[in-house]
């Protein structure tokens, strides 16, 4: 044994004998560590000669100092040649097309199947599942006999099966109700119902395949045999095989939908209201009593938002060709929507498309700098979005190596609309609406010029206050007519249901992954139609909730005196609205270029007074021994004095000369600035806030540990923000001992801003930058100015719930109508090809075709989807119901 060892071992070991004697030779240079260590022995021999030999060995593992060595960095494995892998490449994509073309060749046969069977079964509930159905399609009598393991909720089993060349074999084992891993000579094959359970499942749970196929291995060999793999050594491993059959089976269920669609003759706007919402695209309702108000009559909301964990890693599955599912926007055309802005671009420079918007700097969508080192090691970056005002998914587009760019969400409004009929009024609610509007306007709607009067933009409600004031004003949907009370965070919500997939998904091959979150949206949309008369009752509820809440307010505010009116009398409407409109034309008339002098005033003021405390320490201490210092530091003061002057004088209208003035306005700009250090810190305590207010709507439940880790994640937040609440406390009780001694001070508290909503009129920072106009001074009028806002928004979308009510039960009606046209049509088509010797109750199945031929392209067969056509069709008929 050692012989046989030495000998194996000589070749290696001359090798190494070999490098040894060229290191010391100094033929080869000595790695990086070695290079360290005797850098280190020489300096430890000059600096301990007196040390003996023994010493310095003993001690050198003590005295060594690790941040000496260099790190080396282990050599990669060598590469493939670039022969060979092209080799590889090519066998593979060989054995891609080969599987496609296979299945795209079985798949019209097995459709027809399922959807026979489908019927003929229950949807494989009846007891009769498990029953062949072979001697209906096939009457051969010569046979090929093949092993094939099965696998069912209860029993897996090894089976000998027979098989022709009359019918393809997937097809046969669906007729025993199983559906086949591989489309030629399947070895493996799942029961319909676990596919069905599983389904179902993965919907809800968001189950991956591998440990669903370990739990199911485990449970089977508790009730049946263990079956082991082909040389007898282990048990079966399921996943691929069992991905495959789930695959296959998600693309039944996708043709049934495709079927019925084509077979009811759908126009794309009746095809939105089957898929995706009836309470946006179903008909108007032919007699409608109700008159809504003009801003919201026949209104289509949605909203637009991108997602940016849903990312791909690039070596995962990419070399199939991409396969773009349902649900998603098709790649060319948002290369195409990229084409005419790069034109636009390049045809239409004019300083007024130059211009930069603050919204577009401010925000990271609207002005995406990420290139793609951000996005190393991945191919799709992302997801955009587009949902109704119900949360049902309009439509997806794949973000492919970039960011959230303009042509992603034109591209998806485009295919919106020209899915719509051209006289429907559309709102956008997008995070950045403000600047996709301002965009469009200076290029006059060139992605779609004929909807430039139909179409509005704003931005979603919790989105909004991240912006300017200014910007809120004109495009917040609570602060605008026509919007009632929609949200726009529709999305937000679906992000957070798809959350659970980012992990399985990012590593999947990219068909996968876009085919996994097609259906889970289908499924997302599905939940959402058949529970949709419910969101419109709580929507309801709800608007009449607020309605009633802002309505008491407004009735206690108009019993209150008004001190602005010349002649007395309480507080009005019209006042209230009339204080709206001022202070629109006062926001408009502030430039930019005045709100970023403010900021650096202000900035400026701050800083004047953290110096001011520090010329007060240097006067009463003795610094004589750092004269340097202090003479550096009131240096510095004078600067930042000078600076702020400066600043000051270039305000101009804003301030004036006059010293008392311009304290005035010094000490309301420090409030302004404390002010909006504790908006930032709301904004951000609200979105952390965001998922628990989300999950007592119709949004999934957060859980108890993740319900603890955001109360925490708040409470950790609590002490900065006491920091600037006492600093803001500070500035408004100096101000208003001086300039308003008869207000009562009220201090700001944790407590009170905790709780303290983003729309509150305590957020009006314009009532701190100028303006002495009675929506500047009083808390009331601003709150008054809410009020009406509120309820106008609130009686909006009662009018909005009415009209959607009103599709939805129309087109339930129509849909049920057509469902029942279509079922005597193929009633009649039965009949009428009856032969003379079947009676007219048999309930065999007559076809031109053979069972199993139904054609997608041309939709020859009808399916038994809808359980109204299940009842009223016992058969199916390979004929077109398009056809008269």
């Amino acid at each position: 044994m050692g012989r046989m060892i030495r000998l194996r071992n000589e070749a290696r070991e001359a090798r190494s004998l070999q490098r040894v004697q060229a290191l010391i030779r100094g033929e080869l240079p000595l790695p990086s560590s070695t290079r360290a260590l005797n850098e280190h022995l020489q300096a430890n021999e000059t600096a301990n000669q007196t040390i003996g030999q023994d010493n310095d060995q003993s001690n050198l593992a003590d005295q060594f100092d690790e941040r000496e060595w260099e790190t080396y960095e282990v050599t990669p494995a060598p590469q493939i040649s670039s022969i060979s892998q092209m080799i590889y490449d090519f066998n593979a994509s060989r054995r891609r097309a080969r599987l496609v073309a296979n299945w795209e060749k079985n798949i019209p046969h097995l459709h027809g199947v399922y959807m026979w069977l489908k019927v003929k079964t229950g949807n494989w509930t009846f007891d009769s599942t498990f029953e062949s159905h072979e001697d209906e399609l096939c009457k051969c009598t010569h046979f090929t006999y093949r092993t094939v393991d099965v696998f069912d909720l209860m029993w897996q089993k090894r089976i000998r099966q027979w098989f022709c060349k009359c019918i393809p074999d997937v097809v046969r084992l669906l007729t025993l109700g199983f559906v086949g891993s591989s489309p030629i000579r399947p070895r493996t094959a799942f029961s319909v119902r676990l596919l069905q359970f599983h389904n179902l499942l993965w919907q809800w749970c968001s189950v991956a395949t591998f440990p669903f196929t370990e739990m199911l291995l485990r449970w089977l060999e508790e009730r049946s045999e263990r079956i082991l793999n082909a040389e007898g050594t282990k048990r079966r491993e399921l996943r691929k095989c069992f991905s495959a059959a789930v695959d296959i089976f998600r693309v039944l269920l996708l043709k049934t939908t495709e079927v019925v669609t084509k077979a009811l003759c759908l126009t794309k706007t009746q095809i939105l209201a089957r898929s995706c919402c009836p309470g946006c695209f179903g008909p108007k309702p032919p007699e409608d009593t109700h008159t809504p108000r003009s801003s919201v009559k026949d209104l289509l909301a949605v909203c637009l938002d991108a997602n940016f964990q849903h990312r791909h890693n690039a070596k995962a599955g990419s070399a199939a060709p991409l396969s773009i599912p349902p649900i998603f926007l098709d790649p060319k055309l948002v290369e195409v929507m990229r084409q005419k802005i790069a034109n636009i671009a390049f045809s239409n420079v004019s300083p007024m498309l130059l211009q930069t918007d603050p919204c577009s700097e401010s925000h990271k969508a609207a002005n995406d700098k990420r290139s793609e080192s951000t996005w190393k090691g991945c191919d799709d970056t992302g997801l955009m979005g587009c949902c109704c005002r119900h949360d049902q998914v309009v439509s997806l587009a794949n973000i492919h190596r970039s960011g959230e760019q303009r042509c992603l969400p034109l591209a998806i409004l485009k295919k919106l609309l020209d899915d719509l009929e051209a006289i429907r009024p559309v709102g956008v609610l997008y995070d950045i609406g403000c600047s996709l509007q301002k965009f469009l306007d200076r290029r006059d709607y060139f992605a779609f010029p004929s909807w430039k009067d139909l179409i509005k933009f704003g931005t979603s409600v919790f989105h909004a206050y991240v912006h300017e004031w200014k910007c809120q004003v004109k495009f917040n949907p609570r602060y605008n007519i026509g919007w009632g009370l929609s949200d726009g965070e529709g999305l937000e919500r679906l992000w957070s249901s798809l959350s659970p997939l980012v992990g399985t998904l990012r590593y999947s091959s990219r068909n996968h992954r876009l085919a996994a979150l097609s259906h889970r949206c289908q499924f997302h949309n599905l939940e959402g139609r058949d529970s949709i008369i419910l969101w419109l009752r709580n929507k309801y509820s709800a608007a009449k909730w607020r309605r009633r809440q802002d309505k008491e307010t407004l009735a206690e505010l108009l019993q209150t005196p008004n001190p602005f009116s010349a002649n007395g009398g309480n507080y009005t409407k019209e006042f209230f609205m009339s204080q709206w409109e001022e202070q629109l034309v006062y926001l408009e008339n502030v430039t930019d270029d005045e709100t970023t002098k403010r900021n650096k005033l202000t900035k400026l003021l701050e800083k004047e007074l953290s110096l001011k405390k520090l010329r007060d320490v240097i006067a009463i201490r003795d610094w004589d021994i750092q004269a340097e210092l202090i003479e550096r530091i009131t240096e510095e003061i004078r600067e930042t004095e000078t600076t702020q002057r400066e600043l000051a004088e270039q305000l101009g209208s804003i301030y004036s000369s006059d010293a008392t003035e311009f304290a005035m306005q010094r000490s309301k700009l420090l409030i302004w600035g404390a002010m909006r250090e504790l908006y930032a810190k709301a904004v951000d305590i609200k979105g952390v806030h965001h998922p628990i207010l989300e999950s007592r709507t119709r949004g999934r439940r957060v859980g108890t540990t993740l319900k603890e880790k955001i109360y925490q994640s708040i409470e950790k937040r609590k002490a900065v923000v006491n920091r600037i609440i006492a600093k803001y406390n500070q500035y408004k009780e100096e101000h208003q001992e001086k300039y308003d001694p008869d207000t009562l001070f009220t201090a700001l508290t944790w407590d009170s801003f905790k709780v303290m909503s983003l729309d509150d009129p305590f957020w009006n920072d314009a009532a701190y930058c100028g303006s002495e106009a009675p929506w500047a001074l009083s808390m009331d009028v601003r709150e008054g100015i809410r009020a009406c806002h509120m309820v106008e928004r609130a009686e909006e979308e009662l009018d909005l719930i009415t009209q959607e009510l009103g599709r939805a039960l129309t087109w339930a009606v129509e849909l049920e109508s057509q469902l029942s046209t279509l079922a005597n049509r193929i009633s009649y088509n039965r009949h009428a090809c009856l032969p003379d010797n079947i009676p007219a109750n048999s309930e065999e199945v007559v076809t031109s075709t053979r069972v199993g031929t139904l054609d997608p392209q041309t939709t020859r067969g009808a399916s038994q989807d809808d359980a109204i056509m299940g009842k009223r069709c016992g058969m199916v008929v390979a004929q077109d119901p398009c056809r008269r």
